[in-house]
């Protein structure tokens, strides 16, 4: 089963977040007082590439310093092996500049550690998962948030439904189910682009293995000197026709 985390400060509304962004109409949810310890089931992402199901965990703390260090522990490492993303959900308004940078090295260590647990597990260099921080009520422009959280491997959203859908829709689930091509009587651009997406070869799975690291991408270019982005860009350019030309994908 594919899971998702989503956690944040009591006072935080997750379940909100829950559901606008995964189309969830549930009364009791939204009844809940506690935003601790919620699970929803069997909630469905489609895609014109795939379909899948995801189990959704709600969580939330009084203190990120606790509830983080009680994620760092060998206990909870049944947990971060399933979860296959993270939402991270921050008042922007009623929490310090101190606290967010807290969490920020909170977070940094998280990644770390399931970048290694990964590696050791399965023999890849970086964990799976896609790691997102939202922010609510934002102070300063989303850039700052941005460059912000970067350096641990996040990627900053100012609540946008629809961006943070987008980034759940993109990711390379364990376990979905792709879709069958399409017949067409004529050709169209679709047609032109469809090897791109052949079932055969497994190529949809590879678009968006692309689309995660270009994402990834553009997190390290963001990290460098104003003077070496348009270098950068410019390799990351020549590496991708590569792939194409090859016939990679």
């Amino acid at each position: 089963m594919n899971r998702i985390l989503v956690a944040g400060k009591v006072g935080v509304d997750k379940v909100r977040l829950v559901q606008q962004v995964f189309s969830i109409n549930d009364r009791d949810l939204a009844e809940d007082v506690s935003q601790s310890g919620l699970i929803v089931d069997d909630v469905p992402i489609a895609t014109k590439y795939y379909k899948t199901s995801v189990c959704i965990f709600v969580d939330e703390f009084e203190s990120a310093e606790e509830w983080f260090n009680e994620l760092y522990t060998p206990e909870a490492k049944i947990l971060r092996e399933e979860i296959q993303g993270l939402i991270i959900c921050i008042d922007l308004q009623t929490t310090s500049y101190e606290e967010i940078e807290k969490i920020e090295q909170y977070l940094q260590r998280l990644a770390t550690q399931l970048d290694d647990e990964y590696t050791e597990d399965c023999g890849e260099p970086q964990w799976d998962g896609f790691k997102l921080v939202v922010g609510f009520e934002p102070q300063e422009a989303e850039e700052f948030y941005y460059d912000m959280f970067i350096m641990s491997g996040f990627e900053y959203i100012t609540y946008d439904q629809e961006r943070i859908r987008e980034s759940v829709q993109t990711h390379r689930w364990r376990f979905l189910q792709e879709r069958k091509k399409a017949s067409k009587s004529s050709k169209t651009a679709v047609d032109y682009t469809q090897p791109l997406l052949d079932h055969g070869n497994e190529k949809s799975l590879d678009v968006l293995q692309l689309v995660e690291k270009m994402k990834l991408a553009r997190i390290d270019a963001s990290r460098l000197p104003e003077d070496q982005k348009h270098d950068f860009a410019q390799t990351i350019s020549e590496k991708i026709l590569d792939y194409l030309e090859n016939g990679e994908i």
